[in-house]
């Protein structure tokens, strides 16, 4: 074999194992995509009192948590799916605006978890009330009609919060 041959080898080999690598990263960032797509439609849904798109995105037995202190003790309070989409059906005076600040979000095949800090406010007639911030850990699933959540659990607080 020459020089030139070797080379030629080399270099198609190189190529065929760069492209490997590349494409899952590629698959990657578009998963990440997708996943991120189906929770901003959460804050969307909440925004626009839309619980027909709850419906949609939530699994029939998705848990909603909170952690919060009451009188001085951590505690976990479960709020149902079924309450959550109601209330967000609502016809209300205010929009519930929870503002995102960044997503981080792992996957692992069929499975996706995103971190996302968060400040939520009442905003009616051009004023912003600022209720509480923290962080939502939701974890999601990728079913056959896309991704769904199975579980969101917040913490809660009313100090301390980013308001910009």
């Amino acid at each position: 074999m020459n020089k030139f041959s070797i080379t030629f080898t080399c270099l198609c080999c190189l190529f065929i194992a760069k492209n490997m690598v590349a494409q899952p990263q590629m698959d990657t960032v578009e998963v990440k995509a997708n996943v991120q797509n189906t929770v901003q439609k959460l804050f969307d849904a909440m925004r626009n009192n839309d619980s027909a798109t709850l419906h949609t995105i939530f699994t029939a037995k998705a848990r909603l948590l909170s952690v919060e202190s009451e009188k001085g003790n951590m505690q976990v309070f479960e709020t149902s799916i079924a309450d959550f989409i109601t209330a967000v059906g609502q016809p209300k005076n205010e929009v519930w605006n929870e503002v995102i600040w960044s997503y981080s979000i792992e996957l692992n095949n069929e499975i996706a978890s995103v971190w996302c800090p968060y400040t939520f406010f009442l905003e009616q007639d051009g004023h912003k009330q600022l209720l509480h911030c923290g962080v939502n850990s939701i974890e999601l699933y990728r079913s056959n009609d896309g991704w769904q959540i199975t579980q969101i659990t917040d913490t809660r607080n009313e100090t301390g919060c980013r308001e910009n």
